[in-house]
């Protein structure tokens, strides 16, 4: 059994940086922007489009999508100049960068689950469940580390698993599967 999401973070704000980019290149390219004097929700700038994109992907970005078409009538009408296209696209890019290295640089300081962690226990509890025909596990009694393999990043583990079923002694193992996608694997021997 394994868990963690690390790597998959690291991609989805990678997509999300690159969608606001795309957005502002988009919007800038095809005259979209603030028209004066025109009420509307949707009458923003294209710097505005990418910031929203940026910051609440999840309504921004479909609302560009859905609404791209009808902004690029209006621009054709109405076309916005754009100045400083080049910095703005850089400073939007090297704060997407910023917030994926971000990411990357807390994935590469991630440390392999103890034995006594909160993944590593809901992993045990999927064991038992899975193992012992439908037996709950109710605590894990005194988890502790025996030995740690630094080279290798194993952790070797003995504790007292009390499920419906009664009490009993399990030594485990808890090691990388990938971590690169923080994905470890819990394994009683």
């Amino acid at each position: 059994m394994s868990g963690g999401i690390g790597m998959w973070n690291v991609i989805l704000v990678s997509l999300i940086a690159l969608s606001a980019v795309w957005v502002y290149l988009d919007a800038t390219s095809t005259g979209i922007g603030k028209v004066p004097g025109a009420k509307s929700l949707f009458n923003i700038s294209a710097g505005a489009w990418a910031t929203l994109t940026l910051l609440f992907w999840i309504v921004g970005f479909p609302a560009y999508l859905m609404k791209r078409r009808a902004l690029i009538e209006r621009a054709k009408q109405t076309p916005v100049e754009i100045s400083g296209r080049v910095g703005k696209t850089a400073v939007l890019a090297f704060a997407g960068a910023l917030w994926v290295a971000s990411g990357l640089a807390e994935l590469a300081t991630t440390e392999l689950p103890g034995c006594d962690s909160d993944e590593t226990k809901r992993v045990i509890a999927e064991i038992v469940s899975s193992e012992l025909g439908g037996a709950r596990l109710l605590s894990l009694e005194q988890p502790s580390e025996r030995a740690y393999n630094e080279s290798e990043e194993v952790r070797a583990c003995h504790a007292v698993i009390v499920t419906t079923g009664g009490k009993e002694f399990i030594q485990y193992i808890v090691r990388w599967n990938n971590k690169l996608f923080n994905e470890f694997v819990v394994q009683i021997l």
